[in-house]
C-alpha cells in the first residue's frame, strides 16, 4: 500500500467497537424518528385518531415547516446533492474499498439518513399535492413507520457488520 494510505489507515480509531460510536447511532435516529416535520409524534397520534386539540396544535407547526422546505431557503439545490454524492461515495471508497473503519461507520449512518432525508422530501411533496380538505396526518403516520423501519434496518445492518469488523480483527 502507498504511503499516503499507510497514513490514513493508521489514523483509524476502530469505531465499531467504541461505545461512543453505538451510543451515537442510537441517539441519532432517535433524534430522527421522533418528530416528523417538527410534529412530534404523539401529536400526529392522537390528531390521526380525531383529536381536535391535537390537530389544531399539530397543524401550525407543520404548514409552518411545509411552507420553509418549499421556500427557496428550504429546497436542496443540485449542488448540494451533488457535493452529499460525492461525500458518500469518498467515504464508501475510503470505507470499503481501502478498510477504513470510520468510514465504514460514518457511511453506515449517512447512507440512510440521506435516504431519510429523500424520504422527507418526497413527503413535503405529497402534503404540497393534498387536497385542502384532506387530512395529513395518515400521510406523516406513514412516513414515522417507514423511518423507523429505516432506523432499525440501519442499527441492524450496521450492527451485523461491525459485529463482523470487530470479529474478523481479532481472528
Amino acid at each position: 500500500m502507498s504511503a499516503p494510505f499507510a497514513a490514513i489507515l493508521m489514523l483509524d480509531p476502530g469505531a465499531f467497537d467504541s461505545l461512543w460510536y453505538w451510543l451515537f447511532v442510537i441517539l441519532f435516529w432517535a433524534q430522527a424518528t421522533a418528530r416528523v416535520l417538527g410534529v412530534p409524534v404523539a401529536l400526529i397520534d392522537r390528531a390521526a385518531a380525531g383529536d381536535a386539540a391535537a390537530m389544531a396544535e399539530g397543524a401550525p407547526i407543520l404548514a409552518r415547516e411545509c411552507a420553509r422546505r418549499r421556500s427557496g431557503a428550504g429546497r436542496a439545490r443540485p449542488w448540494q446533492a451533488a457535493v452529499v454524492g460525492f461525500g458518500l461515495a469518498l467515504l464508501a471508497v475510503l470505507g470499503f474499498g481501502y478498510g477504513l473503519e470510520i468510514a465504514q461507520a460514518a457511511v453506515l449512518i449517512l447512507g440512510p439518513a440521506a435516504l431519510g432525508t429523500l424520504r422527507e422530501a418526497v413527503l413535503v411533496r405529497n402534503l404540497a399535492g393534498l387536497a385542502a380538505d384532506a387530512e395529513p396526518w395518515p400521510l406523516l403516520r406513514a412516513h414515522r413507520r417507514a423511518m423507523r423501519a429505516l432506523a432499525i434496518l440501519s442499527v441492524a445492518v450496521a450492527a451485523f457488520w461491525g459485529a463482523a469488523t470487530v470479529l474478523g480483527r481479532a481472528a
